[in-house]
């Protein structure tokens, strides 16, 4: 009976793959892929409270006995603060005890402390939910930090869980909030301070910048721009949000939300300079004592925003605007008479490079002993600098002199050192280093950049008996200020790689220390495109480790004949507005043919037309035709919005992640990577984001065509012996099953 039935379900699954195999299938229509919406523009919130979620607290458990929370802000640098601070905590008590133990409260108490004055004790005779409001007096608000941020101290003090078996839990919720009133100061005019007062580090406030271009810009404006935007991007690490516009979309609202630079001729540039204060005017076209063929880099008040400032890279031609923005790029400029005027006539002599000795000692460096105290995690930040053009070896180290409390648990405790949000290092302590602890950090090559590097300590101490008080400074660590940073630098050199491959971006263009191996073609008459570019130069500019920047600009109808032998390009815009794609076509991965938008994967088996307006981001990477020592990077689109998503990938981390091969399509946030070098591909990779209007072409050689079932006379006869034959064997089943039974 077992194998009777077993062949029963053998024949009856070959029957169902037989006739499942004859049936005809017909091609089916996705639905469009919904497209996330924009996000809208985030806004300036002009009040004075900084929530904790915003400092980057989320809500935070403190448990009895002990426990404490440290909360730092940097205002901005504009901000004078006035009496009547606050500070709001929106706090969750609970207790639990054995039973039979009557309370009426926790016994436990909060000591709030602003900037090391302790401002009050609250009692938590609580249980639930529960804001409370608390001043802070006119002392408390001048910071002790040498970094001059501002730091609230939040201790608990559960004693009473080390008496009784009583258990204290408070959260401080991330609705949490500072309130500092406060007036505003003009910002301090002074290039010697850049990227101040553009960007502050670690402000809670977001700040924007648009950089403004003449109507019909030049190449070698455009060329400035891009060579501005890269020097931010080094100099904020690519914090500062950027915006490129032409002059006609400076708008009011433009012109209210941001810090404004300009760059363009002098002459160019007239409508736009006159609103301004400058300590060289604009007269006659050209700015008053500055010789012809010398840049100008300028600094004035905004006259449409009292919190922000004007940055004007000018000059009387092409060649004098870029001498400018260079200067600007290097973020180290020599000033003229006056702070905001530095006048460029050749780029070294403008820029004013300090030398910088291997051995640095934190006094030296001007800080004094560094203490590190309560239980828990507490740090403590040094800051040094790095010129421009120079790296670092991995002969690099900071020795640490310190010295710790006996009463820390040594096998619980210890100290990290961080080195630009990297963790670089840790050390033991011990019973020994109570009196005399020393350790050696290797300061890693990769973790140091030009300019302003930040090293942070920070303290890990749980005591040996979590009922000791804490807040008795009894947890401590304290840096010697002989601890010493040693770091030899030598002059950056370029990086040769021939990587072929966009999951290696950037390093095919981030060879030259100074980006002067990369140019950008961009198309004449697309605003769009420009901003795009402006994005991966300042995102470029972040990776770069030279004394400027250097990146080349021109138009694809007219590119130099030294950018086609030196350098690696990157073409921004849609295809129809570059010449140059016809050139390229051969070498690319998709072709765009007939002067279409549209990529033709030639890869693929079958092709499709797109609908029309589709909108679809192209990335594509193929050596130079006229060098294959050179890359060539399409950042391209359907259509500007395509161009914008293109560009997105490349410098969001988040998207970069999921490029690889040379060639990808990009459709808002969703990316499909292909390698048109290894394998013949049956599916389309942008019809896999966007559905085809129609199918055009099957180059592929054709299957047999499935027959239907009215075509097949053998099929019926087929099916019915089947049947009869799965009949026979259930009888001879059953008949089986009846002798066995007799």
């Amino acid at each position: 009976m077992k194998r009777a039935t077993y062949f029963l379900i053998v024949l009856v699954m070959v029957v169902g793959l037989w006739a499942g195999s004859s049936t005809t299938g017909y091609a089916q229509t996705a639905d469009p892929t919904p497209t996330s919406a924009a996000a809208p523009a985030a806004v300036l919130d002009p009040t004075s409270q900084v929530t904790f979620l915003t400092l980057g607290e989320t809500d935070n458990l403190l448990r009895g006995p002990y426990d404490s929370l440290r909360v730092r802000l940097s205002t901005p640098i504009d901000w004078v603060l006035l009496p009547g601070a606050t500070v709001q905590l929106d706090l969750s008590s609970s207790y639990t005890t054995l039973k039979g133990l009557d309370f009426t409260g926790t016994g436990a108490s909060l000591e709030v402390t602003f900037n090391n004055v302790l401002v009050t004790t609250l009692p938590l005779d609580w249980t639930g939910e529960r804001t409370l409001t608390i001043p802070l007096p006119p002392e408390a608000l001048v910071s002790p930090r040498s970094d001059g941020r501002h730091e609230l101290l939040l201790f608990l003090d559960a004693a009473i869980d080390c008496e009784y078996d009583h258990s204290t839990s408070l959260i401080v919720r991330q609705s949490s909030l500072i309130n500092l009133p406060h007036d505003t100061t003009a910002p301090r005019l002074d290039l010697n301070r850049l990227p101040q007062p553009i960007y502050q580090d670690s402000a809670f406030q977001p700040v924007t910048a648009a950089v403004i271009v003449p109507d019909n810009p030049t190449a070698g404006e455009l060329q400035a721009a891009l060579t501005l935007a890269g020097g931010f991007g080094r100099l904020t690490n690519n914090r500062l949000p950027m915006t490129l516009l032409p002059a006609a979309a400076f708008t009011p609202e433009v012109q209210k939300a941001n810090h404004i630079f300009m760059v363009g001729q002098a002459a160019r540039l007239s409508a736009l300079l006159t609103p301004l204060s400058l300590p060289a005017a604009l007269q006659g076209g050209a700015f008053a004592g500055v010789n012809q063929g010398e840049g100008v880099v300028q600094m004035a008040a905004s006259p449409w925003s009292t919190a922000n400032v004007v940055l004007v890279v000018s000059g009387d031609s092409d060649a004098a605007v870029n001498k400018a923005a260079q200067a600007v790029s290097s973020g180290v400029i020599r000033t003229n008479a006056a702070p905001n005027l530095a006048v460029v006539t050749d780029i070294q002599s403008s820029i004013a490079v300090p030398t910088i000795p291997v051995n640095r000692t934190l006094g030296e460096l001007g800080y004094d002993v560094i203490t590190l105290g309560g239980s828990g995690i507490s740090s403590s930040e040094i800051r040094f600098y790095i010129p421009p053009g120079q790296i670092t070896n991995n002969d690099a180290y900071v020795d640490i002199n310190f010295t710790n409390s006996a009463l820390v648990d040594f096998d619980r405790s210890g100290l990290v050192v961080q080195l630009n949000d990297q963790v670089i290092g840790s050390a033991r302590i011990s019973a020994e280093t109570t009196t005399a602890g020393k350790a050696r950090v290797t300061i890693p090559a990769y973790a140091v950049r030009p300019g302003i590097n930040r090293m942070v300590f920070l303290a890990d101490l749980l005591p040996i008996d979590v009922c000791t008080d804490i807040n008795l400074n009894r947890l401590w660590l304290s840096i010697s200020p002989d601890s010493m940073l040693h770091i030899p630098l030598v002059p950056a050199e370029p990086i040769i790689t021939s990587l072929q491959n966009l999951g290696a971006y950037p390093l095919n263009f981030t060879a030259s220390p100074t980006l002067k191996s990369v140019a950008f073609v961009l198309p004449a008459q697309d605003a769009a495109a420009w901003n795009t570019a402006a994005q991966l130069a300042a995102d470029l500019g972040r990776r770069s480790y030279g004394t400027l920047v250097e990146v080349g600009a021109a138009f694809a109808d007219a590119l130099p004949e030294d950018f086609r032998k030196d350098r690696d390009l990157i073409l921004v815009g849609v295809p129809a507005d570059l010449p140059l794609i016809a050139e390229l076509n051969p070498a690319l991965p998709a072709p765009f043919e007939n002067g279409s938008n549209i990529a033709t994967e030639r890869s693929q088996q079958v092709l499709y037309r797109m609908p029309d307006g589709v909108s679809l981001g192209y990335l594509q990477l193929a050596p130079a035709p006229w060098n294959n020592q050179r890359t060539v990077l399409g950042v391209l689109g359907s259509t500007s919005e395509g161009v914008t998503w293109a560009g997105n990938a490349l410098v969001t981390a988040a998207l970069r992640g999921q490029l690889g091969g040379d060639f990808a399509v990009v459709r808002d946030l969703q990316i499909i990577s292909s390698d048109s070098r290894l394998s013949m591909r049956t599916a389309d990779l942008s019809t896999t984001l966007v559905p085809p209007a129609e199918t055009l072409v099957t180059p592929a050689p054709a299957l047999p065509a499935a027959t239907p079932a009215a075509n097949q006379p053998w099929l019926v006869p087929a099916i019915i012996a089947t049947g009869v034959l799965i009949a026979l064997v259930l009888i001879i089943a059953i008949l089986s099953a009846l002798r066995k039974k007799a």
